[in-house]
């Protein structure tokens, strides 16, 4: 792994917040996503992976080779299509209420937080307003509770409007290659 690679995952496992990752190789993707779920399961952390059911297993294998079943019951796994289309449509206020549902019961005092990595594929141009509205409930669930969340596109979808409301809606923005605060 490149040494720019390796300082963007080292950020991203130590970062706390709202953080925009537009990545471009599958690879780099699947070992970021496992650092991060990794590092937060040593924290005591819960965390939430809303993944595809085609990526799903190779996190899952990366998991595996370093948690322990226990540690493994910290992490909870969301098909990705079923989470932001638990209606048959991308609509906002039910993705975020399902969302806080799904890490309320982590959220007691004394939690060590929640960490969430959801990898968003339907930021399409009809899609953008409802995408920008989830991220805009998100950064207000999370000003008020102990969670850092990652929501992840596929850089070849992002359109320059897209790319605009990630850095108004996040404080971090990352690639496979590269860290920016906002």
């Amino acid at each position: 792994m490149g040494k720019n690679i390796m300082n963007v995952t080292k950020k991203l496992v130590e970062a706390s917040g709202h953080i925009a990752y537009c990545f471009h190789d599958l690879d780099t993707y699947i070992t970021n996503a496992a650092a991060f779920i990794i590092a937060g399961v040593e924290k005591g952390e819960h965390v939430l992976v809303v993944e595809n059911n085609k990526i799903t297993p190779m996190i899952h294998k990366k998991l595996c080779a370093v948690l322990t079943d226990e540690q493994r019951s910290l992490v909870l796994m969301e098909d990705n299509f079923m989470f932001y289309f638990l209606h048959q449509t991308f609509n906002p206020v039910r993705i975020y209420d399902h969302f806080v549902k799904l890490t309320a019961p982590y959220l007691i005092d004394g939690s060590n937080g929640v960490r969430t990595w959801g990898h968003v594929q339907w930021a399409t141009d009809e899609n953008i307003q409802a995408v920008g509205q989830y991220e805009k409930e998100l950064n207000r669930q999370l000003a008020n509770h102990p969670i850092t969340a990652v929501c992840a596109y596929d850089e070849k979808q992002v359109t320059p409007e897209l790319k605009s409301m990630l850095i108004e809606t996040r404080e971090y923005m990352m690639t496979d290659f590269d860290w920016e605060k906002n």
